[in-house]
């Protein structure tokens, strides 16, 4: 694969950072993952250090399979950690919880996954292509048409989360449809305290950037600056795909193509949340009958 990537993650105005970035690269396939802990519930950063722990376990255990199933890889993520969330930090009601999103490039298509408000940028030519829609009521009533931006505001439904990973609730994510990255593609993951400060059209610059790492850098130190004192933390990944498509040179004298494997009746992640479910369990009759 050949691409380019940066990453950095800022305190903002913050006592501590309670946001978690990781990327990993396995047999043409790469990890790229933000977890953003939710203030005001203690524990909350080690919420957001379990999911991206738990990410790069379950990457690095399974990427290597030829039956690595993206979409089943995602679930599995933000079910292992919710039950270690809550196991590990304490309490379903008033818990430590986490938003994450999850992006996983598989031999140049990229698929990804989010819970709450953290976010993904598609860009394409110059232009968005998509963006995560937040699992917040305003984002819910926004997109139905069903209230305005102002009033939004002026309610506090802004920042309410319909959906986070810990806590009493399962957690739901919205799993995108895979994407055929395109030479130039940009994709930009990142925590609410990047997007709240810069104007979608500001966010577009990352698209344009010549050295993701160092000009990444400038933007959240930019952001920083600017938010002053209600400088939220601020995290972000950015990928810049650079493999241009093979041609297709395949000759009688090659045959036709192989077909694909057929699917077994096993799956590695899936027979990993098994396990964790398991355990779990286990873990809750001991608790109860103590």
């Amino acid at each position: 694969m050949n691409y380019q990537l940066g990453q950095h993650s800022l305190t903002g105005a913050r006592r501590v950072n309670q946001d978690r970035i990781a990327t990993a690269e396995h047999n043409e396939r790469l990890l790229m993952v933000l977890a953003d802990g939710l203030g005001g519930y203690k524990g909350s950063e080690q919420a957001a250090e379990i999911l991206v722990e738990a990410a790069l376990k379950l990457f690095q255990r399974h990427a290597r399979d030829e039956r690595f199933d993206v979409r089943e890889f995602i679930s599995a993520t933000a079910s292992y950690a919710h039950k270690i969330i809550n196991a590990r930090v304490g309490g379903h009601r008033e818990g430590a919880r986490t938003t994450c999103v999850i992006c996983v490039v598989d031999h140049g298509v990229a698929r990804w996954g989010h819970a709450g408000d953290s976010r993904l940028y598609h860009y394409r030519a110059g232009r968005m292509r998509s963006r995560t829609v937040d699992h917040t009521t305003f984002e819910t009533l926004d997109v139905d048409g069903l209230l305005s931006r102002e009033r939004a505001h002026s309610s506090g439904l802004k920042s309410h989360l319909l959906s986070c990973v810990g806590g009493r609730q399962r957690p739901r994510l919205t799993i995108a449809n895979p994407v055929p990255l395109e030479y130039g593609d940009t994709v930009l993951l990142c925590s609410d305290g990047l997007w709240e400060a810069y104007a979608p059209q500001d966010l577009l610059r990352c698209a344009k950037f010549d050295d993701l790492q160092e000009d990444l850098e400038e933007m959240l130190l930019a952001a920083e600056q600017t938010m002053g004192k209600r400088c939220d933390n601020l995290s972000a990944i950015a990928l810049r795909w650079e493999q241009r498509p093979a041609p297709s040179r395949r000759t009688a004298a090659e045959g036709p193509a192989k077909k694909a494997r057929a699917p077994t009746d096993t799956d590695p992640v899936r027979d990993e949340i098994e396990r964790v479910e398991a355990f779990m369990r286990t873990i809750e009759s001991r608790t109860r009958s103590d």
